[in-house]
């Protein structure tokens, strides 16, 4: 993975912004940052008693904030609704429609939500940067 490219899953993992649509791989990738950041943050932070859980909250509300605005988008990539990001607090029957979501391939060409973001306009889009 390049620098550019690297860059570029940053922003989208945390774009604040639900237009738009986001492809397969930046999906994933974002979700992996997600991880990371949870893996880190969450032990860091026990330590510091009141401060570490307020630190905690924080985190927690952002990343989930820009992780369902990336499913929105991912949603969108797919051409359904935002309102289909509903569905992940049904029990099991959530996981398995995000693993769905997130695997499904994107509709080519344009839909309601903008442009398909295949890898080549993402590998052009990176060499601009």
């Amino acid at each position: 993975m390049t620098k550019s490219e690297f860059k570029n899953i940053i922003n989208e993992a945390f774009r604040l912004s639900i237009a738009g649509r986001t492809a397969r791989r930046p999906f994933w990738l974002a979700q992996l940052v997600y991880l990371v950041i949870y893996l880190v943050v969450f032990p860091a932070t026990s330590v510091l008693g009141l401060v570490g859980a307020v630190i905690s909250l924080a985190v927690s509300l952002y990343l989930m904030a820009v992780s369902w605005m990336l499913l929105i988008r991912r949603l969108h990539d797919i051409s359904k609704s935002g309102w289909w990001s509903i569905i992940i607090f049904v029990p099991l029957v959530g996981l398995i429609a995000l693993v769905y979501f997130g695997i499904a391939q994107s509709t080519p060409g344009t839909n309601s939500w903008g442009n398909c973001p295949s890898d080549a306009e993402l590998v052009k889009a990176l060499e601009q940067n």
